[in-house]
């Protein structure tokens, strides 16, 4: 079975670490969220917005 295929990545990289969301557009305009080849059990759904702010506070974490 072929492997689901993210709409959306985002990539964040504080110092030497990185952190990367994929996202699954979903038809209510929210995201289906992985974290490498997992799902997300955390925030298992989130808008744009919502996705943004947990990158930007993991970044704060490991900077």
């Amino acid at each position: 079975m072929p492997a689901i295929k993210s709409d959306i990545y985002i990539i964040i990289k504080a110092g030497e670490k990185t952190f990367r969301i994929g996202g699954l557009r979903l038809p209510n305009g929210r995201y289906a969220i992985k974290r490498g080849r997992s799902w997300s059990h955390k925030t298992p759904q989130a808008t744009l917005t919502e996705i943004f702010a947990q990158a930007r506070k993991w970044a704060v974490r490991h900077i």
